[in-house]
């Protein structure tokens, strides 16, 4: 792929790309509230607004709260209550881990929110029960307390929402105090004037309203102005989607994660990501099919179907021809999506001096953290 000169000035200048595992939401986090690089430099405030995903079969009216370290993507609660439901039916009646309300979110009301629901990030929620991993989850009792909220205190009317039109109480993660006479936690919620609560005279089993939180992959495309009357929404296509050409991924210089964005995290997205990195066309729809066939039944794992198409026949010629250099940065580009820095440059060139074959240093790339996370990214087997 060649680059001009004009393009390369511009990608150093703008773009890096930083991979990481999947990430961890603690149960109080810190937020910072401030604005928030969605997609190649187009900041908006925090407090925005997005339109995503279905409930009830009406579209969703989500309010940004921030984006932690341009990393973990967009943070999102929806804006009002949506349903009205108890935490747990049961003993220990308010462990997040083993509650009922953790059990639905993340599976009848995440599965029924409609193709957009594979731009979630799953992530790790902290607890004093423990860690979870999950997609959606509630808000915290730090969230309420932080921008936009701008309140550290158990008073803010920020903090109100309704329920088809009435202000209401709704459920937050962060369990309550304990009962002196029976050592019972009581959850601890939102209450219908903005107040903190954790009444000894409010069990689990009792019905609040529901404001479930989100984030989404970081690089995804927008449309609107962010207002809730013109909220973003995702452009990114869901289905039939139309791969970039090399060209493209040249002159956008799209990270892993805009890649994610792109192509969607799922075993598809990643084989389209390498039909294009690596093969440089749009996948023919026989051999898309067949090597997701082979993904998703552990026939192949991603890091062999890389090695399938790198030592093919389509491209086996190319990869002969290339010199040492050139190979290397050959992976950089093809599985990182990025330039090679000057000490891995230099690291893997010695590695093949030292008599390594394009084959041991593809299979030691594949062994490298950062591919590893990659995959995490799309969701798939390293």
């Amino acid at each position: 792929m060649k680059r001009k000169p004009l393009i390369l000035l511009i990608i150093i200048a703008v773009f890096f790309i930083v991979m990481i595992p999947v990430n961890t939401i603690e149960a109080d986090p810190v937020t910072s509230g401030t604005s928030l690089n969605l997609y190649l430099g187009n900041e908006v405030d925090s407090d925005s607004y997005v339109k995503f995903g279905q409930f009830g079969g009406q579209e969703i009216l989500w309010r940004v709260l921030r984006q932690d370290d341009g990393t973990n993507g967009v943070l999102l609660l929806s804006d009002v209550i949506l349903e009205s439901r108890i935490y747990d039916d049961g003993a220990p009646w308010n462990v997040w881990a083993d509650s009922d309300i953790r059990d639905y979110l993340n599976s009848t009301f995440y599965n029924n929110l409609g193709t957009d629901k594979s731009y979630i990030k799953t992530v790790t929620v902290s607890t004093v029960d423990g860690d979870t991993n999950d997609k959606i989850f509630l808000p915290s009792i730090a969230i309420m307390q932080a921008s936009p909220f701008n309140s550290a205190t158990d008073s803010d009317t920020k903090r109100i929402a309704y329920y088809n039109g009435t202000a209401t109480d709704y459920w937050t993660l962060t369990r309550g105090d304990t009962d002196p006479g029976t050592n019972v936690y009581y959850e601890r919620y939102v209450s219908l004037i903005g107040d903190l609560q954790g009444s000894r005279n409010v069990y689990v089993s009792s019905t609040k309203g529901v404001r479930p939180m989100f984030y989404l992959i970081p690089g995804l495309l927008f449309s609107g102005s962010g207002s809730s009357s013109d909220p973003y929404m995702i452009t990114n296509p869901t289905s039939a989607k139309i791969p970039l050409s090399p060209e493209d991924w040249v002159l956008l210089n799209l990270n892993i994660t805009q890649l994610v964005g792109h192509y969607g995290a799922s075993s598809l997205g990643l084989l389209y990501t390498l039909y294009d990195n690596i093969l440089g066309r749009v996948p023919d729809e026989d051999g898309l099919n067949y090597w997701n066939t082979q993904l998703n039944n552990s026939l192949f794992t991603a890091s062999q179907i890389i090695e399938h198409f790198i030592f093919s026949d389509e491209l086996g010629s190319k990869i002969e021809d290339m010199t040492n250099g050139e190979f290397i940065n050959f992976l950089y580009n093809s599985l990182f999506a990025r330039m090679p820095d000057a000490d891995g440059y230099n690291q893997w060139l010695s590695f093949m001096a030292s008599g390594n074959s394009k084959l041991d240093t593809l299979r030691a790339f594949l062994n490298n953290e950062e591919w590893i996370n990659i995959c995490i990214l799309f969701n798939v087997t390293p």
